[in-house]
């Protein structure tokens, strides 16, 4: 049951990413727990395909969530991933991990931790920043540059790059963060 609600949720929000994207900027939107009532704000990027150019790769949305208590940093794919897809995955206690690259505009690639909660298949992949192990470098450059490339190697596709636009993202994790301070 649970499975089926993440993947309806995770559909509805590229129907609503696709209806609603009128520029090419970042944009907001408020998700709300139906259980638990816990409202998450996330700014997120426009649907991005890989520059490789194959239709059947999956694209992808670079979103940032925060609840007031947390800040995340993801890749959303279009489908489920499963994990016997990502080349190079470790599995460790109680996630999994993959070391790749990341470029901020055209400076020199660095060292990029994607990582999940292990299970089969997901949608998602964290971002985690490879020297610092912390997110706050990844926040802090999403707000600085104009674009990131996020390189990823999946059995199937082979390796990919996601060129993402950072147009509009400064403004629209400060729109987040400032709405989870505001009682809605």
């Amino acid at each position: 049951m649970r499975k089926v609600l993440v993947t309806s949720l995770v559909l509805l929000m590229f129907v609503i990413v696709a209806l609603g994207q009128t520029s090419n900027g970042w944009q907001v939107i408020k998700l709300e727990d139906p259980m638990t009532g816990q409202v998450t704000w996330r700014a997120y990027s426009p649907i991005t395909y890989s520059l490789q150019g194959s239709i059947w790769a999956p694209f992808v949305i670079l979103a940032f969530d925060t609840n007031g208590q947390y800040e995340l940093v993801s890749l959303i794919f279009e489908f489920p991933i499963k994990n016997s897809e990502i080349v190079g995955l470790e599995y460790l206690t109680n996630s999994v991990s993959l070391s790749t690259y990341i470029r901020w505009d055209n400076l020199n690639p660095n060292y990029l931790i994607l990582w999940r909660p292990y299970n089969e298949s997901n949608y998602f992949l964290y971002l985690m920043d490879g020297k610092t192990y912390t997110i706050k470098p990844i926040i802090d450059n999403l707000m600085k540059y104009n674009t990131v490339t996020i390189q990823i190697n999946l059995a199937s596709y082979g390796l990919l790059y996601y060129k993402i636009p950072l147009t509009g993202s400064k403004e629209a994790i400060n729109t987040a963060r400032n709405n989870v301070k505001k009682k809605w």
